[in-house]
């Protein structure tokens, strides 16, 4: 009996021996979950989800077992001494050994639990980033190649639907579709908005000088220079559009290729910023009085005038201009007139025999400053008996000036030292006249009752309506017809002072 013993013992040491040979090779990761390389040596195929083992002790033939009936037999053989099986394994678990515990079976549920992966380089992910079978690799954004323009209804991004709580994809078109696509409402207002202002520049005789405060005569060139900004809203023949003009804008009174016409004598213009295929530029329209019914203080209308026409709350050319812009394209900037010789003045009057006349030819649409002209006669004393003339009987006692609009009113003064003469009921009187070089619109002055003569500071005021076109105000003067009045020029006060908004 103790012979037989011996054999038995020897027996089941060989086959624990065998065993753990096998746990071994497990340990080692060469039998696998499907064991898909044994199906591959062994001589016959395998049912899905199975092992090979034998659930019997004692040596005999192996059988396909699934992976929870092979571990249950092995607890129950009492062989796992040392070995543990960590929880239950259900179907489509996955399975490991985990030697660093000290050999443990264990199940990662239905998910391989991050602790047995291998670690990653920082911001990367696994990808296959071609078109084609490749081996997994470690991508970075950075690293992807570079996508030439998007396709908008193709090409795929990756976001997160906080609403749904799932990852989706989306298309550029959808993104771009809602940025690109105006603001729906403001301020009560929906639908796309365009926001735009006033011109920002300013009519000049002078380059860079969009206020000038000296004299300029006979100017052959007009420029057009910023005033506080350099935008012009341009209509585009759908919307006006904000327009940077780029800086100052500029056109000779020759010019012929960007305007109908060189510029006539004494004629008014109106003049438009508009885009010439990407260039900005400020040309001048038809002469005022081209076209039905024009003259210098009346714009002419139908084909080939300088009409103007209010769109969207901007003054634009109601018809196309030859070498200039299409009809309802060119912004309303302001008005010019010339003079005898053809070209441009802006002068603020001054002091000589006779007086030196002011000519305020460049009037602005916009951003307009308040401006003065003061004209003096320093002859030292003249004497006038008649009805109303001229002071002096000169007409450079005058101030001319152009306006586009009615828009703001004119204040004129005319002020002298008058003498009557020494004879009872005599008379003298002064005052501006718009348009007239005999009749005045407001008068100062005075009468003798007796047969001695008197003397006075007249000071005659007038506040005129608004003008449109080209006018001029005239310092005038007038007596009894009769008896003749000293006026006195030079030092004493004396002057036609004139103001207006341009």
């Amino acid at each position: 009996m103790s012979g037989k013993n011996d054999i038995q013992t020897r027996r089941r040491k060989i086959m624990k021996h065998k065993l753990n040979a096998f746990l071994g090779l497990l340990a080692a990761g060469l039998l696998l979950y499907a064991a898909p390389a044994l199906a591959q040596t062994l001589p016959y195929t395998l049912p899905g989800n199975t092992v090979v083992g034998r659930p019997n002790i004692g040596t005999g033939e192996a059988t396909a077992m699934q992976f929870d009936q092979f571990a249950s037999s092995l607890r129950a053989s009492g062989l796992l001494a040392g070995v543990s099986v960590g929880g239950s394994v259900a179907d489509g678990d996955f399975v490991f050994f985990d030697g660093s515990t000290g050999g443990t079976i264990k199940d990662g549920g239905a998910v391989l639990p991050n602790n047995r992966l291998a670690n990653m380089p920082a911001a990367t992910f696994k990808c296959n980033p071609t078109n084609a079978t490749a081996a997994i690799q470690d991508c970075t954004i950075p690293g992807l190649i570079a996508r030439g323009a998007p396709d908008a209804n193709n090409d795929k991004i990756l976001i997160y639907d906080s609403a749904a709580g799932m990852l989706k994809y989306v298309t550029p078109g959808q993104i771009a579709s809602p940025a690109t696509a105006g603001v729906s409402s403001f301020n009560g207002q929906t639908g796309a908005i365009n926001l735009y202002g006033p011109p920002q520049g300013r009519l000049t005789l002078t380059s860079g000088t969009a206020i000038p405060i000296s004299s300029v005569a006979g100017a052959t060139t007009l420029y057009y220079t910023p005033a506080g900004g350099q935008f012009v809203p341009i209509y585009n023949g759908t919307q006006f559009v904000m327009t940077d003009i780029g800086g100052e804008l500029s056109q000779a009174t020759t010019d012929t290729t960007k305007s109908p016409s060189a510029v006539a004598p004494s004629q008014v213009y109106d003049i438009f910023v508009w885009n010439d295929s990407g260039t900005s530029r400020a040309t001048r329209g038809p002469a005022w009085s081209a076209g039905t019914g024009g003259s210098n203080t009346v714009r002419g209308t139908g084909a080939g005038s300088t009409a103007l026409t209010l769109l969207k709350g901007f003054l634009v050319n109601a018809n196309a201009i030859t070498n200039g812009p299409p009809a309802n394209q060119g912004t309303y900037v302001g008005t010019v007139m010339s003079d005898a010789a053809s070209a441009l003045d802006m002068t603020f009057g001054g002091s000589s025999a006779g007086g030196t006349a002011a000519v305020l030819g460049v009037w602005n649409a916009y951003n307009r400053v308040h401006v003065t002209a003061k004209v003096n006669d320093n002859t030292a004393s003249w004497t006038y008996s008649g009805g109303g003339q001229s002071v002096d009987a000169s007409t450079n006692n005058r101030v001319s000036f152009v306006s586009g609009l009615q828009t703001d009113s004119i204040i004129a003064d005319y002020y002298v030292t008058a003498i009557t003469a020494a004879t009872s009921g005599s008379f003298c009187f002064v005052g501006p006249a718009l348009d007239s070089a005999a009749t005045s619109n407001s008068r100062s002055g005075t009468q003798t009752t007796a047969a001695v003569a008197m003397d006075v500071w007249a000071n005659a005021h007038k506040i005129y309506p608004p003008q449109v076109g080209s006018h001029f105000v005239q310092a005038t003067e007038a007596a009894d017809g009769t008896h003749p009045c000293t006026f006195l020029g030079g030092a004493t006060p004396q002057a036609l002072e004139f103001q207006m908004q341009m």
